[in-house]
């Protein structure tokens, strides 16, 4: 309004004034439904349009652990909307804000986050809550929890009656779960069972050992522990325990005696049950037995030997050998086999001629256990044996042979020694000599010299 006045009097002027920007905050904000993966909004338009129509809504959703928002729907055209795709059991906060063709306006936010969940569904398959009597529908609270299982007390000896279960959250009951038969209040009676979760326990000597063995049974069964057909003896080293639903058999610092086979024997009025289970003891594998022999000096450079396989075994099997050696009179013990001798034999080489070995051998198992190193052999010579020369002739050949003219025929000899020797045949004092008609050989793989004559008439 504009007033102007003088002398002569006044004159009034009236202007009207349009602002043009962005609309005020939506209104009334509400949460219309909610389920367990979505929330339904509803609101009403700004008081403020900022001078031009609302031609939208902006829908946006934040978890309530998250200081920014997500746009759910940029271009809503409706004052509604139905958040959809949450996480159930998750907590979010909405907002809403209005759009017109100057820009988007100030959002109006839920006070409070609201949680996607719904009303429980009944609960499973119910088995032995409300109560009531047989053949009525007269149902009590007879005890509530969090807990899937519940102890019902009080009950009248002999009385029938019927249970049901309903589930209950922050939304509100489920409808009831019903047990599908009465049940009648008298002490229950079930046989005893004992299920060991595996037939066989190891253990290295040293450690300790627990064994958690589940049972079952109504009365609870009693129950004992046996070794090797012995009732268990029990100790501050090994004893056992029995609670409700297992008993528990703990060694401590197991030794190579604990070993063996463990009976556990439940019973009540109905029956008893048994079950074994067999506990192996691992250990370091005695000594390969007895010491170690010379098997035979393969050359100036290399012996065989050999040895026995160890008394005991460690509870797992033999897997190999290591065999090592020193110089004598002052060596150190190294390895004389860098690879595993898987038998109960071995061929050293690598040695220095004339000079002196002492050796010995470890066993190692299948637990990774060496054994202690067996008797050594003693001071062993890497040098060629030497035997004196022998030859033996076959007892034929000490009786006249007789042969056709023309005939070929074969004389043979054992020949030994070390080294190998040489042979050489005569006929009296006249050394034979190979040609068309005679020749001879020395087979070293059966140690006979064999000459033969082939066609000699009058040999």
């Amino acid at each position: 309004m504009v007033t102007v006045e003088n002398a002569s009097g006044s004159k009034t002027a009236f202007v009207n004034v349009r602002v043009l920007d962005t609309p005020g905050a939506p209104q009334n904000l509400l949460i219309k439904e909610v389920t367990k993966d979505s929330v339904s909004l509803i609101w009403d338009a700004p008081l403020i349009d900022g001078g031009s129509r609302v031609r939208n809504y902006i829908v946006e959703k934040r978890e309530s652990t998250r200081k920014a928002y997500s746009t759910v729907c940029a271009n809503c055209h409706k004052s509604s909307w139905k958040v959809g795709e949450l996480e159930e059991g998750k907590m979010y906060f909405f907002r809403i804000l209005a759009e017109n063709e100057y820009g988007i306006g100030l959002p109006v936010e839920t006070f409070d986050p609201i949680k996607a969940s719904e009303r429980p569904l009944p609960p499973g398959k119910v088995s032995l809550l409300e109560l009531a009597p047989k053949d009525t529908d007269s149902w009590s609270v007879c005890t509530s929890g969090k807990a899937t299982e519940a102890l019902v007390s009080n009950l009248l000896k002999g009385e029938e009656y019927q249970f049901r279960v309903v589930a209950v959250n922050d939304k509100g009951r489920s409808d009831p779960r019903q047990l599908a038969h009465s049940v009648v209040a008298k002490d229950l009676v079930i046989e005893p069972s004992v299920r060991p979760k595996t037939s066989c326990y190891s253990v290295q000597v040293g450690h300790d050992l627990k064994i958690e063995v589940p049972v079952a049974g109504h009365p609870k069964p009693t129950i004992s522990w046996s070794k090797d057909g012995v009732l268990l003896k029990q100790t501050t080293r090994v004893n056992v325990t029995d609670s409700a639903h297992q008993t528990t058999l703990a060694i401590k610092d197991a030794t190579r005696e604990d070993g063996g086979m463990y009976s556990i024997t439940v019973a009540n009025d109905l029956q008893s049950k048994e079950a074994t289970v067999e506990v192996i003891t691992l250990d370091k594998p005695g000594p390969p037995s007895g010491p170690v022999k010379l098997e035979d000096i393969m050359t100036r450079h290399s012996v065989k030997l050999r040895w026995a396989a160890p008394q005991y075994n460690g509870g797992s099997l033999i897997t190999g050998y290591v065999v090592e050696k020193r110089d004598l009179p002052e060596g150190k013990w190294m390895k004389a086999s860098f690879a595993n001798v898987t038998d109960l034999e071995f061929t050293v080489t690598g040695l220095k001629e004339n000079s002196k070995y002492d050796f010995r051998v470890i066993a190692r198992n299948a637990a990774g256990a060496v054994s202690k190193p067996s008797e050594s052999s003693g001071s062993i010579t890497a040098k060629d044996e030497v035997d004196p020369p022998k030859c033996e002739t076959d007892a034929m050949y000490n009786q006249t042979l007789v042969i056709n003219a023309g005939d070929t025929f074969s004389l043979e000899a054992k020949v030994d020694g070390k080294p190998i020797p040489t042979a050489q045949w005569f006929k009296g004092d006249v050394e034979v000599e190979n040609s068309s008609l005679l020749s001879y050989e020395l087979r070293l793989s059966s140690d006979r010299t064999a000459h033969q004559f082939p066609g000699l008439a009058g040999a």
